[in-house]
């Protein structure tokens, strides 16, 4: 574990990136191994390929930054799935959600109606196809490509 820590810390060092990149390194990487309950991986129905991270993005009124969110996700090269828990949201977060949900095959969605974070997360826990969990807030967003990062998590078979 320390080594892959300091592989992390110089890689993100040598890239010169800042602060909230090494933050969504930690981020996924203190996030929780997952698999079904007969044990084996979860793939994605649509392309059989196995799904390498559930991003889980609990919404609550944040429309103004909920599309760089998502998009961040996105952008991502690996295979992965997001979960949207949209709970009660009063401005067009829902609007939003349902226009990246009909765009994005990735994109699933649980509504609810003011049941808070903690409940949000532990209902898309519970549907999470990914080998990798990753909490992501929508009014945050991942910066650049963390494929890497997910390599070496891979690598050092990390279940963190």
């Amino acid at each position: 574990l320390k080594t892959l820590i300091s592989s992390i810390y110089t890689k993100v060092l040598s890239q010169k990136a800042g602060f909230s990149c090494l933050f969504c390194i930690f981020y996924l990487f203190y996030s929780f191994k997952v698999w079904n309950h007969n044990g084996n991986k979860q793939t994605n129905k649509q392309t059989n390929k196995q799904i390498d991270v559930t991003f889980i993005v609990p919404v609550y009124n944040t429309a103004d930054y909920l599309v760089e969110c998502l998009n961040s996700i996105l952008s991502q090269d690996f295979e992965k799935e997001i979960i949207i828990i949209d709970d009660g949201s009063t401005d067009n977060s829902l609007e939003i959600i349902l226009e990246y949900q009909n765009r994005y095959k990735e994109i699933s969605l649980i509504r609810h109606h003011n049941e808070g974070l903690s409940r949000s997360r532990n209902k898309a826990i519970k549907i999470a196809r990914g080998n990798y969990i990753s909490f992501i807030d929508s009014d945050d967003y991942l910066v650049g490509n963390i494929s890497s990062v997910l390599a070496l998590g891979k690598n050092h078979h990390s279940e963190l």
